[in-house]
């Protein structure tokens, strides 16, 4: 087989309900030259059936012996992607016709540009457009990027596509459980590798009230967004790589934590606002 440009690497576990439309999204894009790298990590419903019903040679399922969850099996797919660029994708989103194409366009013609985002439309669960997330809509070029993320995360995972090299550098931390692509977008930016996001919507995210993105989407902030901040900070301070862009990340960390103690205060003594009469 020869060597694809673009490896698509989409976990799944259990997603049975929405994944075929996830895969037809994919497999009917205007860009043909990828890999579909699905690896089924351990599902006990449907999902491997579904996915066998597809005879297309750019399909490639590989199975975990058991459940290794989300980072772990990113990881694994890391190593085992064969395109030079890897995008991502979930099992209950929609990619629209053209994200791959404009995606490796971007890149081709930007070779200062380590990763390329997506903007999205959310869609309920089932597939009705609900809205946008704002940090997302407003955050398009690097230097906004930049600017947004010490506050919260403003970029939807399965959007990306992001060269092999560098994300077989950084990899997905372990530690950083439901908000491993949070972190991933904190360490690029520490470290001054350049992410941007075509100002177009290539994605139909579909939201979950529990995922990182929808807690950020919010106008608090929300203990995970504070432990992601906390690892990354810490881990930075350790290394002795804290630099303008980790302290920005810190002195948000300390508004979350600071805000954050004062809600359980009030919470503590059930102090409930005055009505005006």
């Amino acid at each position: 087989m020869s060597v694809p440009k673009i490896t698509v690497l989409m976990p799944v576990y259990n997603g049975e309900k929405h994944l075929a439309q996830a895969v037809d999204s994919i497999l009917s894009q205007t860009y043909s030259d990828f890999e579909f790298l699905i690896i089924n990590d351990g599902s006990s419903d449907g999902s491997v059936d579904i996915i066998n019903l597809y005879n297309d040679t750019r399909v490639r399922l590989l199975s975990n012996n058991q459940n290794l969850g989300l980072i772990a099996t990113l990881n694994k797919g890391i190593d085992l992607a064969r395109g030079e660029y890897i995008a991502r994708m979930d099992c209950d989103d929609i990619s629209l016709p053209k994200r791959l194409a404009k995606q490796a366009e971007f890149l081709e013609a930007d070779h200062s540009c380590a990763m390329v985002a997506a903007k999205a439309v959310f869609i309920d669960d089932d597939g009705k457009e609900c809205g946008y997330w704002g940090d997302d809509q407003n955050s398009t070029s690097y230097r906004e990027i930049v600017r947004r993320l010490p506050r919260a995360n403003c970029i939807a995972h399965p959007g990306v596509m992001i060269r092999k090299s560098v994300l077989a550098t950084y990899r997905y931390d372990a530690r950083q459980v439901h908000s491993e692509d949070y972190d991933l977008w904190l360490r690029l930016c520490a470290d001054g590798v350049r992410i941007e996001k075509i100002d177009e919507i290539l994605l139909k995210y579909r939201l979950n009230p529990l995922s990182v993105t929808a807690q950020s989407s919010r106008k608090c902030p929300d203990f995970k967004n504070v432990k992601t901040k906390s690892i990354f900070v810490w881990t930075r301070m350790q290394a002795g790589a804290v630099n303008w862009f980790v302290s920005r990340v810190f002195f948000n960390l300390f508004k979350d934590l600071y805000y954050l103690a004062g809600k359980a205060v009030l919470a503590a003594f059930k102090v409930v606002p005055s009505r005006k009469r």
